[in-house]
């Protein structure tokens, strides 16, 4: 299934989801917060839920780095999101739900990270024996 999302009920959402402009683009926070929904398990940013949607988003993105990143003398800079950048994106509505329990986002994003780190480690020591 397609991802979908709804900008129209983010307070001011021309200037905070959009370069000025004539190209007027979507702001690259704008289009990773929209994909962060996923991650996070949580559908649509609400008031009573951006503390949840913000501490899932700052230990997924310690985990597995961060969903925005810049570029400073050809090094890569990871550039975590804010509260004040989930503040700005209340209002935001995907198509992710229902949301996922705490205890139930927290096993699937840990199982994967694991996961992953041990896929990386037996290609490594496959290659290293080889």
């Amino acid at each position: 299934m397609a991802l979908t999302y709804d900008l129209s009920t983010i307070k001011d959402y021309k200037t905070v989801c959009f370069d000025e402009g004539e190209d007027g683009g979507m702001k690259p926070a704008t289009h990773s917060i929209i994909f962060a929904t996923m991650a996070v398990g949580i559908g649509d940013l609400t008031e009573k839920n951006a503390p949840e949607f913000y501490a899932r988003l700052h230990l997924y993105e310690r985990m597995v780095g961060a969903f925005l990143v810049k570029m400073d003398d050809g090094k890569r800079v990871d550039v975590p999101f804010t509260p004040e950048d989930v503040r700005a994106h209340i209002g935001l509505r995907t198509n992710v739900g229902p949301v996922e329990t705490r205890s139930k986002w927290l096993k699937r994003v840990t199982d994967r990270t694991l996961s992953d780190a041990l896929y990386v480690y037996n290609q490594a020591t496959e290659k290293a024996v080889a």
